[in-house]
């Protein structure tokens, strides 16, 4: 029931598996998906928000879920006041992410959590669909600004913050509170995990996190049903690490799996349909052969980019992988999509801006046609098919196995680096491109190099 006295509300879908959609309903409840005032449908998580200006506000809303496959999820509906802040906090627990949605910039949303054991270092992570999320956080019991904080991480696109030796008393007097502030419009998940936790994945979220050398970082992985492929890549982000998956629920070890993969830098493991299980959960370790950073998703359908953040992949002949990513643009910018491919290999990027999967000859754009140049697709506001505020979705196809990244970025937004990997793009005339690296703490020097093609 909305309250007239209210700002806004937001309603958002947090998904363990599978892929829920939202939808709300006013002021009577819909028994269909097609008669709906408000509806998401992303990959990874939904956020609907409605402020008091809407003509049903005050009435009672209904919401529903639709499952496009079997899915588990939570669903969360939360009030903002007139001054763009949430009026309680939101407690998060252990290793589970929660999705939020920031309308305008300004806005901020708290969270709580209540370390239970310890002490282990504590990690806060946002990672956003689209927008720009910061974090500040408190253990003084007040609530954190960007003036009045302990930790704070202002990065552009993702931000996180380690907090070292945490508190370990469950009680009032021992918990953290964290705001995420919108620098722009955003959807973004948050977690908060502790360093002896099991941390929950959603299938084709990247997550990121660290380790230290002879050390595990360990993660859950629920499957509902039986997907064609089960794909789960780390990308190490300094140092080294590798893979280890049990299929049985059971913690895996160097000793212990059923999968792995020990490659220098970036491993994957590709589980086909014959063997993988359904209504199971996978367990997978991140080992640190070094003091190591990284990025792991899980996939069974379109992988999340993030902006800025590229994602690396292999393909074998005949095979392709589907992308998607969404924008929320204030002013239309322009939109760059470049695909590396890392060894001999070929590949091919399709790119629609609507829910149709590109494929050859059904997209509207491609690194084949005349906006592609060298695999980099750039989308201009003013192109037949260009929108500054939806979803795109970009297919690679593989005619010889190809060894790739991919990235995306809006105007002058950076991309970030990946150890010994090259990112190949273009820049124009009298304009720049802006890149970041991560750099280890004891590493003698750092090369940057720039090839012309």
């Amino acid at each position: 029931n909305i309250s007239s006295s209210r700002g806004a509300i937001g309603i958002i879908i947090t998904l363990t598996s599978g892929d829920p959609d939202l939808y709300v309903f006013t002021p009577t409840v819909s028994t269909t998906e097609d008669d709906n005032d408000f509806q998401s449908f992303q990959v990874g998580g939904d956020a609907i928000y409605v402020d008091s200006t809407n003509e049903h506000w005050g009435s009672v809303w209904y919401v529903g879920v639709y499952g496009s496959e079997t899915s588990s999820y939570t669903v969360q509906a939360y009030v903002i006041n007139l001054d763009g802040d949430t009026e309680t906090d939101t407690v998060l627990v252990n290793g589970n992410p929660s999705v939020g949605l920031l309308q305008d910039s300004g806005d901020v949303r708290y969270y709580r959590f209540y370390p239970v054991r310890g002490p282990t270092d504590i990690l806060v992570s946002v990672t956003p669909y689209f927008g720009d999320p910061d974090i500040f956080i408190e253990d003084d019991g007040t609530r954190p600004t960007p003036d009045h904080n302990k930790w704070k991480s202002i990065d552009w696109g993702k931000d996180s913050i380690t907090i070292a030796n945490g508190c370990h008393v469950y009680s009032a007097n021992c918990y953290y509170t964290i705001a995420v502030r919108a620098f722009s419009h955003t959807m973004y998940v948050i977690s908060v995990t502790s360093s002896d936790h099991v941390t929950t994945l959603s299938a084709g979220v990247p997550v990121e996190g660290h380790v230290e050398s002879g050390e595990f970082a360990q993660y859950s992985l629920s499957i509902n049903q039986k997907p064609d492929v089960l794909m789960i890549s780390v990308t190490g982000l300094t140092g080294d690490p590798d893979l280890y998956v049990t299929s049985d629920g059971s913690t895996p070890s160097r000793s212990h799996y059923n999968f792995t993969s020990l490659s220098f830098g970036d491993d994957i493991i590709q589980i086909e349909k014959a063997r993988v299980c359904s209504f199971c959960i996978y367990r997978i370790g991140v080992y640190g052969f070094r003091n190591t950073s990284f990025r792991l998703t899980a996939t069974v359908g379109p992988v999340l980019l993030i902006r800025g953040q590229p994602y690396q992949d292999s393909l074998e002949t005949g095979y392709k992988r589907i992308f998607t990513f969404h924008i929320s643009e204030p002013q239309p910018t322009p939109l760059t999509i470049s695909l590396t491919i890392l060894n001999n290999g070929v590949a091919t990027m399709y790119v629609n801006s609507n829910t149709t999967v590109p494929q050859p000859g059904m997209a509207a754009w491609s690194s084949l046609g005349p906006s592609g140049l060298r695999n980099t697709v750039i989308l201009q506001p003013g192109d037949s098919g260009y929108i500054k505020n939806g979803t795109y979705l970009v297919s690679i196809y593989c005619t010889k196995r190809a060894r790739y990244t991919i990235a995306y970025t809006l105007g002058a937004g950076a991309i970030m680096l990946q150890h010994g990997n090259p990112f190949m793009s273009q820049v124009p005339k009298n304009t720049y491109k802006y890149f970041k690296a991560y750099i280890d703490e004891d590493a003698a020097a750092a090369v940057v190099a720039v090839t012309e093609f």
